[in-house]
């Protein structure tokens, strides 16, 4: 079998549609060592070419066990329950302190053990087994299993929605984002967490770029193309922030000594506060829109 060129993706993906927008998508020269899909339009970046069944079986459940630097995911259990603080805290600040709480993608029910405790009736939805049972051990939450884009969700019938790291992993997102609107009540909140395509970090890392993750990461959002994506889908009043990934970090003695310098460094090049909110700057980027009230 002859090996497939640059050319012939080139040629290949002229008759791609965008995933955010439907305009027809070009090869992209953004981040070389993955072949993607530009948006001329809306300016969306995405993987087309990695074939769905490919990326599934990618996220069986030796992924989460990667998911931690040391292998471990239990040992991560610190870090995970303060990152679901610190959301926790973000998601009241725009009016959310109770009700039914959908998470897409809970991984083992950190988040979703924590919404539970901080007064939330959490419902998650996650494609592996196993670690959709883990989930419900460590939450108490009723959690489906399956895949996002096929579970069958009643209409208004959650109050709040999140999806943390989750949306760069599904192709096609339209469909998802679609039928996550349904799911909410008018007046329901939508949350949502990306790495940010757009940052200085992944402009000049390049292809280095630690979010990348081409074997999982099929979507890569900037400020724009994902307050296109929630707009064009029905979400009202679309709100995005970044903000670095060293706001997360326990201040212990290893993210003192390594980390504290680098991230100083790096802000002071990119000229932004190191734990500040940015409108495009910064490492990750967060959303929030809500589904309109009837009559309003």
């Amino acid at each position: 079998m002859e090996a497939v060129t640059r050319n012939d993706f080139v040629e290949a993906t002229q008759s791609v549609s965008c995933w955010v927008c439907s305009t027809p998508a070009r090869a992209a020269g953004d981040f070389t060592a993955v072949r993607l899909s530009r948006c001329p339009s809306c300016g969306f970046l995405f993987q087309p070419e990695l074939p769905i069944e490919e990326l599934r079986q990618s996220h069986d459940e030796s992924y989460f066990e990667n998911y931690a630097a040391t292998g471990d995911y239990d040992s991560q259990g610190v870090q995970r329950r303060r990152e679901a603080r610190i959301r926790l805290r973000w998601m009241r600040k725009h009016g959310c302190r109770g009700g039914r709480l959908l998470e897409v993608g809970p991984a083992r029910g950190d988040f979703l053990a924590e919404a539970g405790r901080a007064g939330f009736d959490p419902l998650g939805i996650e494609p592996e087994p196993s670690t959709a049972e883990e989930a419900r051990r460590r939450s108490g939450a009723e959690v489906l299993v399956g895949w996002a884009e096929e579970v069958e969700l009643p209409p208004a019938s959650v109050d709040v929605v999140c999806l943390w790291h989750v949306l760069e992993h599904i192709p096609q997102p339209r469909k998802v984002l679609e039928a996550l609107h349904q799911s909410l009540k008018p007046g329901g909140r939508f949350f949502c967490e990306v790495p940010n395509a757009g940052s200085v970090m992944a402009r000049r890392q390049g292809e280095r770029w630690d979010y990348l993750d081409p074997g999982h990461h099929v979507g890569f959002y900037s400020p724009h193309t994902l307050r296109e994506a929630l707009t064009s889908t029905g979400y009202e009043d679309v709100e995005t922030s970044t903000v670095p990934m060293f706001r997360y970090a326990e201040l212990d003695a290893t993210t003192l000594f390594k980390r504290v310098p680098r991230r100083l460094e790096f802000s002071l090049r990119a000229r932004v506060r190191p734990i500040a909110q940015h409108h495009w700057k910064q490492d990750l980027l967060r959303a929030v829109g809500s589904k309109q009230v009837a009559g309003l």
